[in-house]
């Protein structure tokens, strides 16, 4: 039977601060500090979208093209592309078969490009982030009903009271947890000493079981997350 594990806001500050001697199981956390260690998770998670895969944050979105329509707004039932990562694009034929990779490009790259209104196949695709929502733009102007599709990673939501669960699989949770405690040494003083160069080394090994566990997960070569030092600087 898998084991799953369900972490909340507190749950995560409260083992973090254990961790570290702070407090003990039987002592509550200060407003002061339960606030600072809710912020630095806050800060940890957004190190995790950027550093690693999380591909359990992965959707996926189909969008069929229209003659001589570059621009498009891709949309879900359940949220809105704001804050998303276009991970890979695919354009299909106009029954979605006969898939070709769309090159993934900057804004830099698309207003290089010369003859925008070009027609025909896409080949490029820029995805660009507005304040309501995401939208790409493909290159060149698609000039059939071809079939795109997309694969997005969805940002972290904020963790704003206790009882916020976290948004992670059960093999991010104690990694997350070491991960935590290493970042908030600064902020209760305990840099230098012994127990935080453990602290350090076990939130590093975690971090890069749970990053190399996922990338095999997802089909793909292992890569390691960058050095444990960068997060609680």
């Amino acid at each position: 039977m898998a084991l799953t594990v369900t972490k909340t806001c507190r749950g995560i500050v409260t083992e973090a601060l254990e961790k570290l001697q702070v407090v003990d199981s039987e002592e509550a956390i200060s407003a002061n500090d339960f606030s600072k260690a809710a912020r630095a998770l806050n800060l940890l998670l957004l190190s995790l979208q950027m550093e690693t895969q999380t591909i359990w944050k992965r959707a996926r979105v189909e969008i069929t093209c229209v003659d001589g329509t570059a621009e498009y707004t891709p949309a879900f039932s359940d949220t809105t592309t704001a804050g998303m990562e276009l991970v890979q694009a695919m354009c299909g034929d106009t029954a979605g078969d006969n898939e070709m990779p769309l090159t993934i490009i900057s804004r830099l790259d698309y207003m290089e490009q010369p003859d925008k209104e070009s027609e025909g196949r896409p080949t490029m695709i820029w995805f660009h982030v507005t304040n309501a929502a995401g939208k790409l733009t493909l290159w060149p102007v698609p000039d059939a009903a071809y079939v795109v599709k997309l694969d997005l990673k969805k940002p972290f939501t904020e963790l704003d009271g206790e009882s916020d669960a976290i948004d992670c699989p059960s093999y991010w949770m104690e990694a997350i947890v070491w991960a935590l405690a290493a970042r908030l040494l600064p902020d209760f003083g305990l840099t230098g000493t012994n127990d935080a160069s453990y602290i350090v080394a076990q939130a590093k090994d975690l971090m890069d079981t749970a990053a190399a566990y996922e990338v095999i997960q997802d089909g793909g070569e292992v890569r390691m997350v960058p050095d444990l030092q960068d997060y609680y600087r």
